[in-house]
């Protein structure tokens, strides 16, 4: 069976992680080690972690300072040993299907680097299924305004997890939007699944899918740091220009830059808002961009 480490990160997930760590331990087809770094819980979490720990020599466990939820996971992943066959991530409060990590692994090449993204099926505090996602591949453009994959569906080959690592970013918005985006602009494998395998616990916590307008948008993004695509377009350059075909390299230098100059500005929105669908998020684009938000 192919080894596979699955990486959590927790911070105060006493109310949920047993069920979770459960579903992670009953996966099929797969000699499964987890591997969970705490991010400076203060309830049960790590008493919780300590009983798993007693009965499974698989459950490994990892204390320390609080890094924030990007750079716990980062962390885990550099911190990996290299003598798996496949990596994935794993949210503290969900609960996965038995089926969830031999399936992904199925879909990835051998020695390629690959990643695997797939839909969620978005449930309740008591798990009850309400809706899945659909998972859908953007451009490059697109994967630069923002990020359509949870990272608790992620699962990569040993050839990723090398490339992941190869560079550390100074600034990092989350985990799944930077890893996604290594990928995508250096032209990994990269397999989207509609198939769900998890059930994505929606509390008071992690609500996702809620519908906002443009004017909300863009309050919300003033209300947390300005630049975030600029400033990963330069993080991508800064760490795999070399790897970059020309054409990836145009859209993150136009990102980089457009800050800087009217010209600049002009052209970035000419050459990118062809390739953004649906006039709300072409709005938001034009005024992101003017008030130099992105």
């Amino acid at each position: 069976m192919k080894k596979v480490l699955v990486m959590m990160s927790t911070y105060n997930g006493e109310k949920y992680i047993q069920e979770q760590i459960n579903s992670i331990l009953q996966q099929n087809k797969v000699d499964i080690t987890l591997l969970i770094r705490d991010d400076g819980s203060k309830d049960e979490t790590i008493s919780i972690i300590n009983e798993f720990q007693k009965e499974y020599v698989n459950v490994l466990f990892l204390q320390g300072e609080n890094l924030g939820p990007a750079n716990s996971f980062i962390k885990l992943l550099n911190d990996a040993s290299d003598d798996f066959d496949y990596y994935a991530f794993s949210d503290q409060d969900d609960v996965w299907k038995s089926d969830k990590i031999s399936r992904a692994i199925s879909l990835l090449e051998k020695d390629i680097p690959s990643l695997y993204c797939s839909s969620v099926t978005i449930a309740n505090d008591k798990l009850e299924p309400l809706y899945t996602t659909k998972i859908t591949e953007f451009s490059a453009t697109e994967l630069m305004l923002r990020n359509n994959v949870q990272g608790c569906t992620m699962v990569m080959n040993g050839s990723m997890k090398k490339k992941i690592n190869e560079y550390i970013p100074k600034y990092l918005e989350m985990h799944d939007s930077w890893i996604l985006r290594v990928a995508t602009f250096i032209n990994a494998k990269i397999v989207f699944d509609e198939y769900s395998g998890i059930y994505y616990r929606q509390h008071e916590n992690n609500v996702i899918g809620k519908k906002i307008g443009i004017i909300s948008k863009i309050k919300q993004k003033r209300s947390k740091t300005l630049f975030i695509s600029s400033r990963t377009a330069l993080e991508l350059l800064n760490g795999y220009e070399k790897q970059i075909v020309k054409e990836n390299s145009e859209i993150l230098y136009l990102f980089a830059n457009y800050r800087f100059s009217f010209k600049n500005k002009v052209n970035f929105i000419f050459k990118n808002i062809g390739k953004i669908n649906g006039l709300q998020r072409k709005i938001s684009f034009l005024i992101e961009t003017i008030f130099n938000m992105l």
